[in-house]
């Protein structure tokens, strides 16, 4: 046997010293979980093997869910549960509720007189689910409302938008609108049903936000291209309509796109990238025209196709019909160019930004980074590519450094602020 791992199951503490252990597999709070064997009788490897682990408490929870009906999502005064009760019996009702521990007690009263309902019983308007928490002391009390949910999960275009909303069933298209054009334009100019909820999705099925932050520690909108759907779900939960942009192009276009890198369509620039940043992380920031194809070269004009980009890199965008090629040049943020041999002279502005900027290594980092040049009592922020603050913290706490163990590659932002106000900002990238 090689491998244990433990759940503890009770939720209360024990006040006996090892008390929660036990005598045996039976009376232990704690279930113990054993991998591996001897031989070649060895069995699958648990994750977290060693941890121990408290199991989620549940048993004073009184309230419900289900994905037929729809529940009001508070616990005490007097809840709703909304849905088509016609026809319904009480037995089946209880089958498309979700209990929030299995030993709640639901008991349905009448609305009429108050009696308690059996299971072969109809469920009516004005009726009262009532909810018991698996330990006793916590009630829940549910008046059930017979209106169907709205099944309305239709977007249309506002009256001279240029917008056109095509539906087949359960997928549709949303043209009208240019590439580039922010996602917050794009949902200004369509009507969603008042009780349908709307998500934005990216080719991955992962949620994408409105902003983000850039690799400047920018808050900016973020663009719309064809990778990104609208999925409308209507109130009934059930009704479901995916709505794939589709942004004007011409076979013979052949541009990108960024809503993390600034692109200059006219110079043929794409800018804003820290020095370091790998290609898969670069073309997911990307999108091209329509049906263009992209790919980086290198200063052979050879195709770049794993690794980090160099200054002297280039993103070459073909059209669709082939008769157009558009070259882009890169332009890194702090740009390491060994063709350079002088020194750079910083003035103006420049020198500003310069002084304003926190010193960080290693960069890149595996894991643990430092901060030169903090004064003391600064407070310090760590941000994610997403705008998460991570973690804040004083410049007194950080003299073994920070560490990016836990967190994936990326890039990853720092900002200090002085006890006078003053701020000043800094990136780091975890391989």
């Amino acid at each position: 046997r090689c491998c244990t791992s433990f759940s503890r199951g009770a939720w209360r503490g024990n006040p006996e010293s090892k008390g929660s252990w036990g005598t045996n597999q039976d009376d232990s709070e704690w279930n113990t979980v054993i991998w591996g064997g001897t031989g070649t009788d060895w069995a699958p490897v648990s994750v977290g093997i060693g941890t121990h682990v408290i199991e989620p408490v549940t048993v004073y929870i009184s309230t419900i869910s289900s994905t037929n009906y729809l529940i009001s999502d508070g616990f005490d005064g007097l809840q709703s549960v909304q849905g088509d009760m016609s026809g319904l019996t009480l037995e089946s009702f209880y089958g498309s509720i979700v209990k929030g521990d299995p030993d709640q007690v639901l008991v349905m009263k009448s609305g009429t007189d108050g009696s308690v309902k059996n299971s072969g019983d109809p469920v009516a308007g004005a009726d009262t689910l009532v909810v018991t928490s698996a330990d006793g002391m916590n009630i829940t009390r549910y008046l059930i409302v017979n209106k169907a949910l709205d099944s309305d999960a239709t977007l249309v275009a506002k009256e001279g938008s240029g917008y056109q909303v095509d539906i087949n069933g359960q997928n549709a298209t949303i043209s009208g609108m240019n590439y580039g054009v922010s996602l917050v334009e794009v949902l200004g100019n369509l009507i969603k049903p008042e009780k349908a909820i709307l998500t934005i999705l990216d080719e991955y099925d992962q949620p994408v936000p409105l902003k983000m932050v850039n690799f400047d520690t920018v808050y900016v909108d973020v663009k719309a291209g064809d990778s990104y759907s609208l999925e409308v779900i209507a109130q009934d939960g059930v009704t479901k309509i995916m709505y794939k942009l589709s942004p004007g192009s011409l076979a013979s276009d052949a541009f990108v796109i960024s809503s993390l890198f600034d692109v200059d369509q006219d110079s043929l620039i794409i800018a804003g990238m820290p020095y370091g940043i790998s290609l898969p992380t670069f073309l997911r920031n990307i999108e091209a025209s329509g049906n263009a194809t992209i790919k980086i070269t290198d200063k052979e004009g050879l195709e770049r196709l794993a690794g980090t980009l160099a200054y002297d890199d280039r993103l070459v965008v073909t059209s669709e019909d082939l008769s157009k090629t558009a070259v882009y040049s890169l332009d890194f943020m702090n740009e390491l160019n060994p063709d350079r041999y002088e020194e750079p002279v910083v003035i103006g502005v420049e020198k500003e930004r310069a002084e304003q900027t926190l010193m960080i290594y290693p960069n890149p980092t595996h894991d643990r980074f430092y901060i030169k040049g903090l004064k003391e009592f600064e407070d310090v922020m760590l941000i994610d590519g997403m705008g998460r603050i991570l973690r804040i913290t004083n410049s007194g706490d950080i003299h073994d450094g920070i560490s990016l163990q836990s967190e994936p590659s990326g890039i990853y932002f720092i900002i200090s602020i002085d006890h006078e106000g003053n701020i000043r900002r800094s990136k780091v990238i975890k391989k």
